[in-house]
């Protein structure tokens, strides 16, 4: 779905262009990074913007590169089909290899697992739907050096492709915690879930990067050594123009329809509720240890959350839309969320 003769500001909930949004979290099985908390708050982001599907994905160490790109193909049919934006973020270790492309490797170790990212890519670029690609990676701008490209012997696209990137092609992205890439852009995605409205991919770049100067030591008195070296590293936005006429991938909370009576879940699950844990949605079955179901509104849910992250909690009964919450676990549910 293309939309280059649209203008961002003349979208409206009524004219947005997409009938949603379904996004993929990958990481890798075997990631040293310990960013999984970071990527469960990536994900409860995402939902506070009503995103239709967000699923979380683990790639193997064995036929890493063909599991990858089934996964892929199967999220870029699913948006098609519903007519929807495709959101891919990848978070863990990138490098670039002798011929300048970007792999994504699973860890730090020389003979570690890796992926030619450039080639997987290619799928999302030729695809007939918009495409919004996050990477929190080092060397992750080398993503983009697949739109060196002669027009002239290339098809024109009809969708539009967009990277932000955590960091430039010959820089180092942080790990998790206070100045990490991921935790900076879940913290703007739940910012913009409060104010509702319509914003664009470009503006979200903007944002980031206001605060990331803002905060960075140089405008902080006192700020010691350390400070510096520990803090953000800009980040890049880079879409594939193909024109001057450029407009960037509109985002918006997603309007949720109203539930009927019959669609709210049933007392056979309240027993899940009662023993502490939420479903979560679109959830791989890598990190929750269970086997996907659905549930008697069609969502799609597997796996526990733990009671103790409140605003995860918080977002993801919003996003279920369990109107009846509260008379589920009563007085107890109000201490957890704080409300």
């Amino acid at each position: 779905m293309s939309t280059y003769s649209a203008t961002s500001s003349s979208y409206s909930s009524s004219s947005y262009p997409y009938n949603g949004i379904c996004a993929i979290i990958i990481s890798w099985d075997e990631d040293d990074l310990d960013i999984f908390e970071e990527l469960l708050g990536l994900q409860a982001a995402f939902q506070s913007l009503n995103f239709t599907s967000v699923k979380m994905f683990s790639i193997p160490s064995k036929d890493s590169f063909s599991t990858l790109l089934v996964e892929l193909q199967a999220q870029k049919l699913k948006a098609s089909a519903d007519g929807s934006l495709l959101v891919v973020y990848y978070g863990g270790h990138g490098r670039l290899s002798t011929n300048r492309r970007l792999r994504l490797t699973a860890n730090r170790e020389p003979r570690s697992p890796s992926i030619d990212w450039i080639s997987m890519q290619a799928i999302l670029e030729c695809a007939d739907i918009d495409v919004f690609l996050i990477l929190d990676c080092c060397n992750a701008s080398a993503a983009a050096s697949s739109f060196e490209q002669d027009l002239e012997d290339s098809p024109e696209p009809t969708n539009r492709f967009e990277i932000l990137a955590g960091c430039g092609f010959d820089s180092v992205t942080r790990g998790a915690g206070r100045y990490s890439f991921t935790n900076a852009l879940k913290t703007e995605l739940f910012e913009q879930s409060q104010r509702g409205g319509i914003f664009s991919v470009s503006q979200l770049y903007q944002w980031l990067h206001a605060k990331m100067i803002r905060q960075h030591p140089s405008n902080i008195p006192d700020s010691n050594e350390e400070e510096y070296e520990r803090c953000f590293v800009a980040p890049i936005y880079l879409p594939r123009c193909i024109d001057y006429n450029h407009i960037s991938i509109p985002l918006m909370k997603i309007d949720l329809p109203v539930l009927d009576e019959d669609e709210i879940p049933s007392t056979s699950q309240d027993s899940q509720y009662s023993q502490g844990f939420w479903p979560m949605v679109e959830t791989s079955s890598v990190y929750s240890g269970e086997t996907q179901s659905s549930d008697s509104s069609g969502l799609r849910i597997s796996g526990p959350i733990a009671k103790e992250d409140n605003s995860l909690l918080c977002h993801l009964m919003k996003s279920l839309k369990v109107h009846r919450s509260r008379q589920v676990i009563g007085e107890k549910y109000e201490e957890l969320v704080g409300w």
